[in-house]
């Protein structure tokens, strides 16, 4: 199968990563795929337009922070604090936003590609 990691990565809300050395890339132009429909909405959605449009069509590797100026992550801590800047951005959510109106502000918000990722999941399945 295709190893999607980086499209499981950008589903998330909220996106944190190490300094430790990593490699960030939607790889499926370099070995020989065509990156799906569904893939490409997930790409333009969440990454600057330059980059998506880098990973997608290049295969471009980000590191860390070049991650971080793409749009693929929000934000890079050290290795020992993932655990706890996790923890407190949940706890953040969690006691500070209304359940009902950020569900629905966030499928308003994200209406159109989640339209784009439905009919790009309908090319997948036919």
């Amino acid at each position: 199968g295709i190893a999607m990691g980086l499209f499981l990565l950008l589903s998330a809300d909220l996106r944190i990563g190490t300094g430790a050395p990593a490699r960030y890339s939607a790889n499926e132009v370099a070995i020989g795929l065509t990156v799906p429909a569904a893939a490409l909405a997930i790409l333009r959605y969440r990454l600057t337009p330059s980059a998506a449009d880098r990973a997608a069509v290049t295969a471009a590797v980000f590191d860390p922070q070049q991650a971080v100026a793409a749009g693929i992550l929000h934000e890079v801590v050290e290795p020992d604090e993932l655990l706890s800047a996790a923890r407190g951005w949940a706890a953040s959510a969690a006691s500070d936003l209304h359940a009902g109106p950020h569900a629905e502000t966030k499928m308003r918000a994200r209406a159109g590609m989640l339209s784009e990722l439905r009919a790009g999941l309908g090319e997948l399945a036919g």
